[in-house]
């Protein structure tokens, strides 16, 4: 009996080990997540929020990311961007779901109403989206990610 108490102790404490390795190891900030999805340097960017909420058997969730930029940052843009006002699926989940782009504690908005700047969407599965858009009059950039 000592043994197999021995054995499960060993198991229990190499388990936590591993998992204090992987929570404290090469995980990225929220700020670097966004810079790799946008395929953008965010460097020189501020972040003014943030908050993820992922986690769960499927890794469901939300993450949000609001960054501070420098004055002329929509030029780091590619194709994929566009300039507002949005359009296709872009439009329905930004001005028609309820909840979507909400903070999931105080149910606000976090992202507003911009009327100019720049967009990017972009689905990565059923009900599973990125989503970037670009105040240029304030210089603020907001990333949002949605997995359902």
């Amino acid at each position: 009996m000592k043994k197999i108490i021995s054995i499960v102790m060993v198991i229990g404490c190499l388990s936590l080990l591993l998992c204090s390795c992987d929570l404290f190891g090469n995980e990225k900030s929220l700020k670097e997540v966004a810079a790799e999805h946008l395929n953008l340097s965010l460097d020189d960017a501020t972040v003014l929020e943030e908050w993820d909420n992922h986690g769960g058997f499927h890794g469901d969730g939300e993450t949000f990311v609001k960054l501070s930029c420098a004055d002329g940052f929509e030029e780091n843009f590619n194709s994929e961007w566009k300039a507002l006002p949005l359009e296709g699926e872009a439009y329905q989940y930004f001005y028609e779901w309820g909840g979507v782009f909400e903070h999931p504690e105080t149910g606000e908005k976090v992202i507003p109403e911009v009327e100019n700047g720049y967009w990017f969407f972009k689905s990565t599965g059923a009900m599973n989206w990125e989503f970037a858009l670009f105040d240029c009059e304030e210089n603020i950039l907001y990333f949002y990610v949605f997995d359902a």
